[in-house]
């Protein structure tokens, strides 16, 4: 439920320099205070740990409000995935599905929805935009690392703090970058019948890319969009009504979708859920966090790993 630290003060913390005061992965000086709940005798406890590794459920980014108006159930995709495959096959058998989200995720639940379910109850898949998912990496032939994981890719993009050789450097490779992620798009459209089903994003590819948006596209996933075992429906607002959700796409006319199960599978708000787990407000959430105008550094925290020559 909670993580404390007990024994610096916060004003020691922030003078220091060296990961832990002393440069070592672990400080000799602390301990963390692990606040546990145990659900079937409804009781909290604390935990001491003087170090350990935490592995943490993210929060989830619940956008859509008001479900007591639906009459069906309504999960998120991380609860989908928790269950064994007996009971997700049950959860689903026999009913219509619609899945929130155009991601891996949710492309990978609704081939399972429709896997199950068939043309008698098609899985709608509702997205508000759509993304560039790969076939495969290996567009025309050429991997995919071979274009972007090097250190040449590396000189076309331009970085906080560089240098004026390589902020010219980067502009003079400018053309040869916007090739490269239109080579990409290229194939993408020649492999997935994206601009039959409307598909086509509106930002680049590189977008995508650099977000870390991209995924695999399930096998047959517009095949089964053809045969009618799978509905992709855009829209840019979403709600709930008795019997289902409701959408619509910028225009006047809201359109209802009959459901009985709807899995959001709408991604994670990791970095609040990484702040609230602290109990102090003043140290470790702010570090974790940061202003509200900063972002939260993938491995802003992670102890860099010691070379040696043994």
């Amino acid at each position: 439920m909670a993580i404390d630290y007990e024994g610096v003060s916060d004003e020691e913390m922030v003078a220091w320099d060296l990961w832990g005061g002393t440069g070592n992965p672990i400080n000799p000086k602390g301990r963390w205070n692990i606040t546990i709940e145990d659900t079937q005798i409804e009781s909290t406890k604390v935990n001491y740990a003087h170090s350990s590794l935490v592995s943490l459920p993210l929060n989830l980014t619940w956008c859509f409000v008001k479900t007591e108006a639906f009459d069906g159930k309504v999960i998120h995709s991380m609860d989908y995935s928790a269950m064994d495959d007996a009971s997700a096959a049950k959860y689903i058998k026999g009913k219509r599905v619609a899945v929130v989200g155009v991601q891996k995720s949710a492309l990978d639940i609704a081939t399972e929805c429709v896997m199950a379910n068939g043309i008698e109850h098609p899985c709608t898949v509702i997205y508000k935009r759509a993304h560039w998912n790969f076939p495969d990496f290996f567009p025309w032939g050429v991997p995919l690392a071979f274009l972007y994981f090097n250190h040449f890719a590396e000189y076309m993009i331009h970085k906080p703090g560089e240098g004026l050789i390589l902020s010219l450097l980067a502009t003079l490779l400018s053309p040869l970058r916007w090739m490269k992620y239109k080579f990409v798009e290229s194939y993408i459209r020649w492999k997935l019948p994206l601009k039959k089903f409307n598909m086509i994003p509106k930002h680049s590819w590189e977008k995508d890319f650099f977000a870390c948006t991209i995924a695999i596209t399930p096998e047959k996933v517009y095949h089964r969009v053809d045969e009618g075992n799978l509905i992709l429906k855009k829209s840019t607002t979403f709600s709930f009504w008795k019997d289902g959700v409701v959408i619509n796409d910028n225009n006047e006319c809201y359109e209802l979708i009959e459901t009985y199960v709807v899995i959001l599978a709408t991604g994670y708000k990791g970095d609040q859920k990484l702040k609230n787990i602290f109990s102090s407000p003043t140290s470790f959430q702010k570090y974790i966090m940061g202003t509200s105008k900063s972002t939260v550094q993938l491995y802003r925290y992670d102890v860099s790993r010691l070379q040696s020559s043994k």
